[in-house]
């Protein structure tokens, strides 16, 4: 019985893909958010990433790849954010209500958010109520 908690990488790009692959090397469940809808269904049928570390195969019977982060956030405890900071924001403003009080948050985030000159931890305080 794995008693891991269940991980979900958020972002698409070339950081995102290579956690995911980590971490699908020692879990049986990992959750990965993305934006794009054809880079979604693009993984879940060729089982790589089409715009990022493209000849890295991806177990995708490990992974649970969506293009809606509630459906993401819902099933994971610990949430790893590979998004860079420039595009944080606005990368979730189309979900001012979600709810990261309960949920383990790791940021993979380098630098600052734009526009609020706030480091991740305390864009994710003000914004989301994580710790």
């Amino acid at each position: 019985m794995n008693t891991a908690p269940k991980i979900a990488v958020i972002g698409g790009g070339s950081w995102a893909t290579a956690l995911v692959k980590i971490l699908c090397e020692q879990l049986d469940y990992v959750g990965w958010w993305m934006r794009s809808k054809e880079q979604v269904d693009h993984i879940r049928m060729y089982h790589h990433n089409p715009r990022y570390l493209s000849s890295v195969e991806l177990p995708t019977e490990l992974i649970d790849v969506h293009d809606d982060l509630e459906h993401i956030v819902s099933e994971a405890e610990l949430l790893i954010f590979a998004i860079p900071s420039a595009f944080l924001k606005s990368s979730l403003s189309e979900y001012p209500d979600l709810d990261l009080s309960q949920k383990t948050v790791v940021s993979a985030i380098k630098g600052i958010v734009p526009d609020e000159r706030l480091i991740v931890g305390e864009y994710f305080h003000l914004h989301y109520s994580v710790p």
